[in-house]
């Protein structure tokens, strides 16, 4: 009999409060945080990876105070789990508001070795991110350290930056240490007004410009420099192979006598915009095994992620490429696409495979499939939405990503609804 599929639950305070977290990791990297006092004034600071001559780990036996959910210090918090049949924890994020500053703190997040670049990381932060939209926080922030470069990379990928660092935070030795605090955050979409902050609407939303948006040519980099002038948080491209198994920006594959762009343009293009994701479109699993390690040759591992992953290439997906988080693309039954029991179905199709959510062409989607997926820690991304007369439907009904080639128009609105 198989393993029952670990599940993403509330985890109520009467019952998970004062529960101590098992935050272990072992890192081979750290950050040095490098600071030089200018003549006439100033600093330059720099932060520098390195590599500890040998792996290092830490427990929580090592810290007088391990991290325990719903501190008496962190009023308003909320957490989810993730849960095995058995009801051991293997995951959780916590959350809860600073309400002074109008910022919503990820005061915990972990998730056990076993489950790591599964997805579950990213459906656990969706709900922090949702969270924040509901109430209409201005930013997302929380805290890691120089040394955890892995948790580093993972919330720079969800969309986080650096936000500043403390060099005495845990002791007078931090930076000796190589243990120095590091404040990352999203700061989401304000409107000034009267010395008020009024947050976005949809502040979890992103918007992926279309690998030929604006006009430019389909698998261009000028089209994915277009998009991310115009303010998107995704670019799309599609991936195909050569015949020499070469990696190239091509949906159909290279043509007799047309140059293709290499993938390692992109991923180019992705260092320059380290706040910036690519959805990565896969027409062919043939050489996919050589994408991540492509990916992290260039530093930009945690800005990617497929779509196009239907059940035909599911399995050369998960075989050659398994550390990169995909979308499931379905056609969704339009005549069923409101119905609770057949949405519950499918979630457990994109939860079973492995993926992080759903993706589909905007008119299959629904407010009951959002409220299902979103339910199960699940994301929501639709495609194509071209025409300005239908982006206030699609945005009404709360996706957690919307593609369109008209991100000049789309973007406007998410931030204005």
């Amino acid at each position: 009999m198989n393993e029952a599929e670990p599940k993403i639950v509330p985890l109520p305070p009467e019952k998970w409060k004062g529960f101590p977290i098992p935050m272990r990791y072992t890192t081979e990297t750290w950050f040095d945080v490098v600071t030089e006092r200018q003549e006439g004034g100033g600093w330059i600071v720099r932060l520098e990876k390195k590599r500890f001559d040998e792996p290092v780990t830490h427990t929580p036996e090592e810290y007088d105070f391990p991290d325990k959910l719903y501190e008496d210090f962190r009023p308003g918090a909320e957490a989810w789990g993730i849960l095995s049949d058995t009801g051991e924890l293997l995951g959780c994020v916590e959350s809860a508001p600073e309400e002074w500053s109008n910022r919503l703190v990820v005061t915990e997040m972990w998730v056990t070795e076993e489950l790591r670049r599964r997805g579950y990381g990213h459906r656990l932060m969706a709900l922090a991110k949702k969270r924040a939209a509901d109430e209409g926080r201005r930013a997302i922030i929380l805290e890691t350290q120089s040394c955890n470069t892995g948790a580093i990379a993972f919330y720079e990928s969800e969309g986080f930056s650096l936000i500043g660092y403390d060099l005495c935070e845990y002791t007078n030795r931090d930076a000796a240490r190589r243990e120095v605090r590091f404040d990352m955050g999203i700061l989401l979409e304000t409107n000034q007004k009267e010395e008020t902050m009024e947050p976005k609407t949809n502040a979890a939303m992103t918007v992926t410009a279309h690998s030929g948006c604006l006009g430019f040519p389909d698998n261009s980099i000028e089209a994915a420099r277009a998009g991310v002038e115009a303010g998107a948080d995704i670019v799309e491209i599609d991936l195909s192979f050569t015949d020499a198994g070469e990696p190239v920006l091509s949906h159909d594959g290279p043509k007799e006598g047309e140059e293709s762009a290499p993938l390692s343009a992109l991923f180019a293009f992705l260092k320059e915009f380290p706040g910036v994701r690519a959805n990565v479109d896969i027409k062919s699993t043939a050489r996919l095994e050589k994408v991540a390690p492509l990916a992290e040759e260039y530093g930009v591992l945690g800005q990617i992620f497929y779509t196009g992953v239907g059940d035909e290439l599911l399995g050369g997906v998960t075989e050659k490429s398994p550390s990169v988080p995909r979308y499931l693309n379905v056609d969704v039954d339009k005549a069923r696409m409101t119905e609770i029991p057949y949405l519950e179905s499918l979630a457990e199709k994109v939860k079973n495979a492995g993926c992080v959510g759903i993706n589909l062409q905007y008119r299959g989607l629904s407010a009951e499939m959002v409220s299902v997926f979103h339910g199960r820690g699940l994301l929501v991304s639709v495609w194509t939405v071209n025409k300005e007369e239908d982006m206030p439907r699609v945005i009404a009904l709360k996706p957690d990503n919307i593609t369109t080639r008209r991100p000049d128009l789309l973007i406007p609105l998410v931030r204005s609804l």
